[in-house]
């Protein structure tokens, strides 16, 4: 038998665990959003050191190896942001449900979890551009 006191515990107990649930939904989307910049940086500094040496230098069969890096990089990039961005969607219908349940105005918003998907997208774009450049570039140089 259960008394309303115990029906009010289950309550406060389901609550908290949805905000903290909440509060780690909050912190992925910041996690995610932050590591997509780290790693757009670091690609793109490497790329631009790798190919400023190599333009630097004379063209030989193992200079043009120096592009491979930076060419495999992008593709991977390119693959781990279009699979981000479709997982965006799923991301917020579950932030959406749970501040739902709490009767909170989602945070981050549709809108920002719509501008992370058109980053990850335009992040994806822009790496394989850049890696099909470099490929190009050392096909056509050769």
């Amino acid at each position: 038998m259960t008394t309303p006191n115990n029906t009010n515990v289950n309550t406060d107990t389901s609550k908290e665990n949805l905000m903290k649930q909440y509060q780690m939904m909050v912190d992925v989307y910041k996690f995610h959003f932050d590591i997509v910049l780290k790693f757009i940086t670091f690609y793109y500094a490497i790329t631009g050191a790798i190919l400023s040496f190599y333009l630097s230098q004379p063209k030989t069969n193992l200079m043009n190896a120096a592009l491979a890096l930076p060419i495999i990089m992008g593709c991977l990039f390119a693959a781990f942001a279009f699979f981000g961005a479709k997982q965006v969607d799923t991301f917020t219908s579950e932030i959406s449900a749970v501040a739902d349940h709490l009767h909170l105005d989602p945070f981050p918003n549709k809108d920002l979890l719509g501008d992370l998907k058109l980053m990850l997208i335009f992040t994806g774009v822009l790496s394989s551009l850049t890696a099909i450049g470099l490929l190009i570039g050392v096909l056509c140089l050769r």
